[in-house]
């Protein structure tokens, strides 16, 4: 047999190993539970010694971790033991043949298997001196959460919204009429109307449009309506819908509010979105550098 038809072998024995290691998950039965795949072969775990691995949690987040973890290690098992295979397999050579060609075929054998395995463990080895974390395989990404906090604007050239002039008269500025004299019963604004662009601590309803509010009041004419945010802008992220003839709207997270919106009276700690009679509404924390000292709804 041709040096050739050797390496063919360990390379086709070690697909071989790979692809049934691989593979054993998706020949599982859910013998468990609906979140356990219990393997029908066992495989072997060498951090557990006397333990198999025959089942696999998919529910946690780190399941595809562990199981790769586990192969790399057995894969690394494996090459130890076909390396030892290879060396007995050389020196049978080497010792039963009187050719020169064969023996020498034997020795370069031995070498070959002795220099794959110290490749093999030198890798491992050195990652690990490196940092021990380096052979563990983490394909978990960490989650990011948005909270729909709103963020007061800094005038960015002079300019607020983008286009409002810092300090510049409100009524100027969006040329339309204050709309609280047109407020629905039962919706109540607190906070007094903005007279100039930049303004903290107001709410505007200057070209306010009560669409949002007044399906609230139809679909819950129990609940306490308080509006803390309007057309006031520059108190809310840039590209928001708080601006003028728009929809975006800021509502007190009063108890009444809050059981419409989720069925329970306290204000919710998970941002959302929370979807209620065609409307969507986020759940925005407190945040103590704007107008809102307290949790409130958005809606838009």
């Amino acid at each position: 047999m041709r040096k050739n038809s050797y390496k063919k072998i360990i390379i086709l024995a070690s697909l071989i190993f790979l692809g049934i290691s691989l593979l054993t998950p998706l020949e599982s039965t859910f013998a468990i539970s609906t979140s356990d795949y219990q393997f029908l072969a066992p495989l072997p775990d060498p951090s557990n010694p006397g333990q198999p691995f025959d089942t696999l949690n998919v529910s946690t987040t780190d399941a595809l971790e562990k199981y790769l973890n586990l192969i790399l290690k057995l894969v690394i098992g494996f090459a130890a033991v076909l390396a030892v295979l290879m060396i007995i397999w050389g020196g049978i050579q080497y010792i039963t043949s009187e050719l020169p060609g064969v023996k020498g075929e034997g020795k370069k054998r031995i070498s070959d298997a002795i220099l794959g395995l110290l490749v093999a463990l030198g890798a491992w080895l050195l990652l690990y001196t490196i940092n021990p974390s380096l052979i563990n395989t983490n394909v978990n990404i960490a989650g990011t959460t948005i909270t729909g906090v709103d963020v007061p604007q800094v005038a960015i050239n002079g300019k607020f919204c983008g286009i409002y002039d810092d300090g510049a008269p409100w009524d100027t500025a969006t040329a339309g009429p204050i709309m609280r004299s047109s407020i629905p019963a039962g919706i109540s604004v607190p906070k007094g109307e903005c007279t100039k662009v930049g303004e903290p601590n107001c709410t505007s309803t200057r070209t306010f449009l009560y669409i949002i509010p007044g399906i609230i009041k139809q679909k819950c004419p129990t609940c306490q309506i308080v509006i803390t945010g309007g057309t006031e802008c520059w108190l809310h992220g840039l590209g928001s819908r708080h601006k003028p003839n728009d929809t975006g709207v800021d509502f007190r997270a009063t108890p009444t509010l809050n059981e419409y919106i989720t069925g329970n009276t306290a204000f919710p700690t998970d941002p959302g979105p929370y979807p209620k009679d065609g409307m969507s509404f986020l759940a925005e924390q407190p945040n103590q550098t704007i107008n809102t000292t307290a949790g409130h709804w958005h809606s838009e």
